[in-house]
C-alpha cells in the first residue's frame, strides 16, 4: 500500500503539506467508498485509492486557488478516470470500443487493427470508425466515459454507477441519450 500521508511530508511547503493533508483526510475515505463499488477486494482498493493521491499530489497545479467545490470535482475527476483505467487494463489482449474512445490519457486516437487478425471488410470501414471518433469526441466526457464502461467493459448500468458515483436510472438515461445522438450524427453523415 502506498504511503500518502509519508508523500505528503515530501512536499516542499508547509502551506502544501497541511493543504493536501486535509483534503486527503477529507476525501480518502469517499474515493475508496467509491472504488470500492468496483473492486471488492480491500487490499486492491486501498492500493488504488493510494495512487489516485499519488496523482493528486502529481498534479498539485490543479488545486491552485480552487474552492472546495473545484478541488471536490478534480478528485472525483480523477478517481473515476483512474477507476476506468483499472477497468480497462483487466481486459488487456481485447479489442474494443476503447481503441476508438480514448487512449490512456484520455485523448481520442485512432483505431489501429493488427495485422494478424482478419476481419472482414464490411464490419471495419476505416471512414466509419473516423465518424464514428468524431461524434464520440462530440459527447461530454461523461457521456464518453458511460459509452466506454458500457460497451468496452460490458458493465451494466448499476455497476457503472458505482464506479461512476451516481445513479443507474441517470446512467441509463446518459446512455440512451448519447447513442440517439450518435445515431443521428452517423444516420446524417450516411444519408448525405
Amino acid at each position: 500500500m502506498i504511503d500518502v500521508i509519508a508523500l505528503i511530508q515530501t512536499l516542499e511547503s508547509e502551506e502544501e503539506r497541511e493543504y493536501f493533508t486535509k483534503l486527503y483526510d477529507e476525501y480518502a475515505a469517499r474515493v475508496k467508498k467509491a472504488v470500492k463499488r468496483y473492486i471488492y477486494n480491500d487490499s486492491d482498493a486501498d492500493d488504488v485509492v493510494g495512487f489516485i493521491f499519488v496523482k493528486i499530489i502529481e498534479d498539485k497545479d490543479s488545486f491552485v486557488n480552487v474552492d472546495d467545490v473545484m478541488a471536490a470535482r478534480i478528485v472525483f475527476r480523477k478517481t473515476r478516470s483512474i477507476c476506468i483505467n483499472v477497468i480497462k487494463k483487466k481486459k488487456l489482449s481485447c479489442m474494443s470500443i476503447s481503441d476508438i474512445v480514448e487512449d490512456e490519457e484520455g485523448n481520442i486516437e485512432d483505431l489501429e487493427i493488427p495485422d494478424d487478425i482478419d476481419i472482414p471488410g464490411e464490419l471495419v470501414n476505416a471512414e466509419s470508425v473516423q465518424k464514428l471518433q468524431e461524434a464520440i469526441k462530440i459527447l461530454p466526457l461523461e457521456h464518453q466515459d458511460i459509452i466506454k464502461l458500457k460497451f468496452e467493459e460490458e458493465l451494466t448500468n448499476v455497476q457503472i454507477a458505482g464506479i461512476l458515483g451516481m445513479n443507474a436510472s441517470t446512467v441509463g438515461t446518459i446512455l440512451n441519450r448519447s447513442m440517439t445522438k450518435l445515431r443521428k450524427i452517423l444516420e446524417e453523415y450516411y444519408h448525405d
